[in-house]
């Protein structure tokens, strides 16, 4: 009973609406009989003039709609169906694997149409994999076989998961019923249409008393219509998603996450590298600050950590990664990440690309009153190029911050009276900060982009918002991280290696000595 009624709320979804119509059409005549009273109806002798009038009616209601749905033709069935989805992208995919993961939901649908028999299914699974394959430039079946077995043992715990939760007494439903179906299948139609004209000669009998027959008819009809359209219909969405599990799973394997359990995660490189640099224990969520000389990265690193760990100067002072301890909320504790201020030099960009690639949550810092914007470009496009690259596919981009920072510098300089109302300024000074604002995030493609201003004997102000946003883009960074973490351990090293095959002698001179 817990699973039925998500199951007919689903069946409404189906219909697309059109159960309420249906269910309608179908109590309309017991509220018509009610109001006539069953007493009369029989007292005066007009059965039949009112069953007639009942199907007037119903059919005044239901004509207009079965002439809207007309059933298209049987090739373009599947593709008609506009059912929502039971199996979704995974969050830890990079935006290349969200884009594979639609085209392949494509071929799935053109698949459908083509050949929708539960027999074809086979060959659809291995062309998914085929496609998902081509989509990371990787010849089919390029997998080892622990992977190909936990490929196949993962889809199949997945869609056992998804029958439970909507389909109603799944478990009733045993093998042997459907090996005896397929086995039978040659008897069954003969006893289909024995049935059937079982049925026809009880319809045929029914008649003899037309009103009850009439309705009877008009309620098989709109049943066998509304539930016959839910069987094609579910049948479809179950097809479908035994098909986006085979294409889920394998994004993940093609990719290299899947090879790696939960369990098997380490401590990912960048880990490793910042145990050497630290100022403070390191901390789950890596959080790097990135931005020209003097864009102010040590004030909100100071101002993060309400402690003045982090060197201010007027000249550069972080020639090297450093990373600062910061807790955020009660129990979210971050490892800040400050680098260099970034100049034109090869190497410092690409420190700056390492650290960014290795983070789990960027703030990006630009000074509001320094137009020279080219360094954070060259950078930006270097990022993009990075990501872009197919050896990159499956690295899923840390979520970037703007934090437009010394805004109080913006003209005039004298005014500095926060807060501001920067989605309607009414003084000057809100829309020069509104207008830098919307200037940087065209020039660097920023989505998410904070003024601030964190200057001594001045009102500070947006430190409460980097904080909100950090918290907003939470979920997303901690996904990253995992992704960054599976990527880091899907190469099993040399030291391992030895160990399995050390493993494999020795049970290998076991079974021999057994035999001896």
């Amino acid at each position: 009973m817990k699973r039925l009624k998500p199951s007919l709320l689903r069946l409404s979804a189906l219909s697309d609406g059109r159960l309420l119509p249906i269910l309608m059409a179908l109590l309309l005549p017991l509220l018509i009989l009610s109001g006539f009273g069953l007493f009369a109806v029989i007292a005066f002798g007009y059965a039949l003039q009112f069953a007639m009038a009942l199907l007037v009616g119903t059919l005044l209601v239901l004509a207009p709609m079965l002439w809207l749905r007309r059933r298209p033709e049987p090739e373009a069935l599947e593709l008609a169906f506009d059912a929502p989805d039971l199996v979704g992208p995974s969050n830890d995919w990079s935006a290349a694997e969200q884009q594979i993961w639609r085209r392949v939901n494509r071929q799935i649908d053109q698949q459908l149409s083509d050949a929708a028999d539960w027999t074809n299914l086979k060959d659809h699974c291995l062309a998914v994999v085929v496609a998902v394959a081509r989509e990371f430039d990787r010849t089919e079946l390029q997998f080892s076989l622990t992977d190909g077995l936990g490929m196949a043992e993962e889809v199949s715990r997945r869609y056992r998961r998804l029958l439970q939760a909507n389909v109603p007494y799944a478990e009733l439903l045993k093998a042997s019923h459907l090996s005896f179906l397929y086995q039978h299948q040659d008897h069954l139609k003969v006893g289909k249409q024995i049935a059937n004209a079982a049925v026809q000669a009880v319809r045929a009998a029914q008649f003899l008393n037309p009103a009850a027959a009439v309705i009877r008819e008009l309620r098989n009809l709109l049943v066998g219509e509304l539930f016959g359209q839910f069987s094609e219909r579910t049948q479809w969405q179950l097809k479908r998603a035994l098909l986006q599990e085979v294409a889920s799973v394998s994004i993940d394997l093609y990719s290299g996450r899947f090879s790696v359990a939960d369990a098997e995660l380490q401590p990912s490189q960048a880990a490793a590298a910042d145990r050497q640099h630290q100022a403070a224990p390191l901390e789950p969520l890596r959080v790097t600050l990135v931005g020209q000389v003097s864009a102010g990265k040590s004030s909100l690193i100071n101002a993060l950590q309400q402690d003045l760990l982090a060197e201010v100067s007027a000249v550069p002072s972080t020639d090297e990664v450093t990373v600062y301890q910061c807790t955020l909320g009660q129990d979210q504790v971050l490892s800040l990440v400050d680098l260099p201020g970034l100049d034109a030099t090869p190497a410092n960009r690409a420190l700056a690309l390492r650290e960014i690639t290795q983070s789990d949550l960027v703030l990006w810092l630009l000074k509001a009153d320094q137009p020279a914007r080219q360094l954070d470009q060259d950078l930006m496009r270097v990022l993009d190029a990075f990501y872009a690259d197919r050896a990159n596919l499956s690295r899923k981009q840390p979520p970037l911050i703007g934090v437009l920072n010394q805004v109080d510098r913006l003209k005039p300089q004298a005014d500095w009276d926060p807060p501001y109302d920067l989605n309607a300024p009414e003084t000057p000074k809100a829309r020069q900060i509104q207008q830098a604002m919307e200037h940087n995030r065209r020039l660097l493609g920023l989505e998410r982009i904070t003024p601030l201003c964190l200057a001594p004997h001045k009102a500070h102000d947006g430190l409460e918002a980097i904080e909100d946003l950090i918290t907003q883009n939470l979920e997303q960074a901690l996904h990253t991280q995992l992704n960054r973490q599976r990527l880091d351990a899907r190469h099993i090293g040399p030291a391992e290696q030895a160990k399995r095959a050390l493993r494999s002698g020795m049970q290998l001179f076991r079974g021999r000595e057994d035999h001896a």
